[in-house]
């Protein structure tokens, strides 16, 4: 009688319930979880689930952390003076990361109208808010305060594939499924599509300036994301979460909205402004529209590679107007 194969228990990165593989199949670095089907890639063939801490690494860092050719890495940080580095890291992280507070999730639409192509646009309230974050980048900050005078509609999901080609008459750089939200975008193509939907439409359509876009995601929260302060599943498709081995975008509205209904925020694609990019005032503002000339236009929201702290509502970024790369969502004036 053969003698049975020893099998070996893996911990999934994706829905945390272990299963058992043949030790044989640890030869291959990606092993499919049995209970999701979610690609576990371990740290180097032939070994074993990683540390819970280096888990936690790998969901700031990204999978690169455990790749074969990290294999330094991995040594440094499993002994010695690379415990000390650990216990940092961990502190970092456990403050974006668990389960998050159910409050201002809920689906609360004001008003809400759907131009001829489909697109959905919620209004969003006049108000005033706290605009950056002493929690993130420097250029975050300082905090200060921001006034918007008037509502505006701005789009539930971001522009998509489909509703690029309705208007433009023609496929975008990269083609993707129509649902998917539209990528690879420079600003002035942005702009232009702004264009061509306000003739369409006899209406006056937009890309949200920085204030108003920081605003809309913040939906009456000041905590680092919208739906609270730890970065939890479920609300923005960003590195973790976005596919394995190849990420990917995915179709619009899939996870969970914030507030004021408004959905992929956070994540899944970045989304253009209409701002030039520039450091903030400490002096209070009203309908802020950033410097009159730049270098960079302002980029928001993070994307489906971006590592979870990327997706927290102040996080800033910057692109050059006539690079291709983010999408956008559009706003139209009431």
């Amino acid at each position: 009688m053969d003698e049975q194969e020893k099998t070996i228990e893996i911990t999934c990165r994706n829905c945390e319930e272990s299963f058992s593989v043949p030790e044989s199949a640890l030869s291959h670095p990606d092993v499919p979880c049995s209970k999701c089907g979610f690609i576990n890639h371990l740290a180097t063939p032939g070994t074993f689930s990683r540390p819970k801490v280096l888990e936690k690494l790998a969901v700031i860092f990204g999978d690169g952390i455990d790749d074969g050719s990290h294999q330094g890495i991995l040594t440094f940080f499993t002994g010695g003076t690379g415990l000390i580095v650990i216990v940092i890291l961990a502190i970092i992280y456990s403050q974006f990361s668990g389960e998050a507070p159910t409050a201002g999730t809920a689906n609360v639409k004001s008003s809400t109208i759907t131009n001829s192509i489909g697109m959905e646009l919620v209004l969003i309230p006049a108000g005033t808010y706290m605009m950056g974050s002493n929690q993130g980048a420097e250029e975050e900050t300082p905090v200060h305060s921001v006034t918007i005078s008037k509502p505006y509609y701005l789009g539930t999901h971001e522009v998509t594939a489909g509703q690029w080609i309705e208007v433009m008459g023609e496929q975008p750089m990269f083609q993707m499924p129509t649902d998917n939200p539209v990528l690879l975008i420079t600003w002035e193509q942005a702009k232009q599509f702004c264009k061509k939907l306000s003739k369409m439409e006899n209406a006056s359509y937009r890309l949200p300036t920085e204030a108003e876009w920081e605003y809309a995601i913040r939906a009456g929260s000041n905590t680092e994301f919208y739906w609270g302060d730890l970065y939890a599943e479920g609300y923005g498709w960003c590195h973790v979460n976005s596919g394995r081995p190849t990420r990917s975008t995915h179709q619009v509205g899939s996870l969970k909205p914030n507030a004021w209904g408004l959905f992929d925020m956070s994540g899944n694609v970045g989304e253009w402004c209409e701002d030039y990019y520039s450091s903030y005032s400490t002096a209070d503002q009203v309908d802020p529209a950033g410097p009159a000339e730049g270098k960079l236009r302002v980029v928001r929201g993070g994307d489906y590679t971006t590592i979870p702290i990327g997706l927290r509502s102040a996080s800033r970024g910057k692109s050059a107007a006539d690079s291709p790369g983010p999408g956008f969502r559009v706003v139209k004036n009431p």
